[in-house]
């Protein structure tokens, strides 16, 4: 489903907003841009949307766990995986 919070030249505050919504979902995936992805991660990790530099290139995932809250630094960062480490787990 579309989200328009995630958009470009939306803030990282509006897509941990959207988030709010499915907090009793087992899994969540979001699928977007830089720097809102990123942004968005860190916020959720550190508290402030620069604090992590977290480099979403194309093809690259993220998996947060968040225990039911959206408390800004409360989330706790499962695995990073990068485009490159996929594709070498694919041969």
């Amino acid at each position: 489903k579309r989200c328009d919070a995630i958009e470009a030249d939306r803030s990282p505050v509006e897509g941990i907003e959207a988030l709010r919504g499915h907090l009793d979902a087992e899994s969540v995936a979001l699928v977007g841009h830089e720097p809102n992805l990123s942004e968005i991660a860190s916020m959720l990790l550190t508290g402030n949307a620069t604090r992590l530099a977290m480099d979403f290139k194309k093809g690259g995932a993220a998996c947060l766990q968040l225990n039911g809250t959206l408390r800004r630094g409360s989330a706790m960062l499962l695995w990073f995986v990068t485009p490159k480490m996929l594709r070498s787990l694919a041969k």
